[in-house]
């Protein structure tokens, strides 16, 4: 779902060759948002906002906060870098993720050095030609049950195993249950998942965000309190891993 619905069709998101030079450019995005949706992204920078930045063909993740904004460009200053220090790359695509009033954000960046050249843990970007709240985007990755993955909600009096975990981002995760195994969790009631898969394990406080009934099975979309989400978690590191499993899983799968 669109956070900002716009008439006119959205620029190209691929660099571009510039007529007569043979270089490879990027499009002018900056006239893409309109004032409001500039205007959100200059909030996001004001309050520091969190978010999860994820390079998907280079399966690198990580933790980040918005800084500024100057014309073109938008400055987020890379706070966790996994252990692995951040390293600039022209133009390659990224995807940023965060978390602002109770709703879950994405867009797709391309980084470009800033005026002094590339500087340690900043990260600067063009400006995104679209922004999505909410949205069934790549970050909703399919899981197939043939990945082994398993999630248990974890109540204070008993456990609950999902029949199967539909899809996972690092902003929450869709579970479905059979309705014969149904936990009756409530909208808005805290929870800890259980995750394991291919050797990664990590458990994660969450919330219930809505709960609906289709077909023989109860859904349950849970949102993760985590950092992505502008929460203090402890393992963010093994919850972006575990995703990036999931990704890289499907990714194979889904180009055979």
């Amino acid at each position: 779902m669109a956070w900002f619905k716009k008439n006119d069709p959205s620029p190209p998101t691929k660099p571009f060759v510039g007529p007569g030079d043979g270089e490879v450019h990027l499009p002018p995005l900056s006239n893409a948002l309109t004032a409001d949706e500039r205007a959100f992204v200059v909030t996001c920078c004001a309050t520091s906002t969190p978010a999860v930045v994820t390079w998907p063909d280079l399966a690198v993740v990580r933790r980040a906060v918005f800084r500024s904004v100057d014309r073109d460009s938008l400055f987020l200053e890379i706070v966790d870098d996994g252990g692995t220090p951040y390293e600039y790359r022209h133009l390659t695509q990224c995807v940023v993720s965060f978390f602002y009033a109770s709703r879950v954000a994405t867009f797709v960046g391309y980084e470009e050095a800033s005026g002094l050249g590339p500087l340690p843990g900043h990260l600067t970007l063009r400006m995104p030609s679209q922004i999505a709240v909410e949205g069934r985007t790549r970050f909703r990755i399919p899981i197939f049950a043939s990945l082994g993955l398993q999630v248990t909600v974890v109540l204070t009096t008993s456990h609950h195993q999902a029949s199967r975990p539909v899809d996972i981002n690092l902003a929450g995760l869709l579970l479905a249950f059979e309705a014969a195994r149904d936990p009756v969790l409530r909208v808005d009631q805290d929870v800890v998942l259980a995750l394991c898969v291919e050797g990664h394990a990590c458990e994660v406080p969450a919330s219930v965000r809505h709960r609906a009934v289709q077909g023989g099975e109860v859904l349950y979309g849970c949102l993760f309190h985590n950092g992505a989400n502008g929460w203090d978690y402890p393992h963010d590191r093994e919850l972006s891993e575990l995703v990036v499993a999931v990704e890289r899983f499907w990714a194979r799968k889904r180009t055979r």
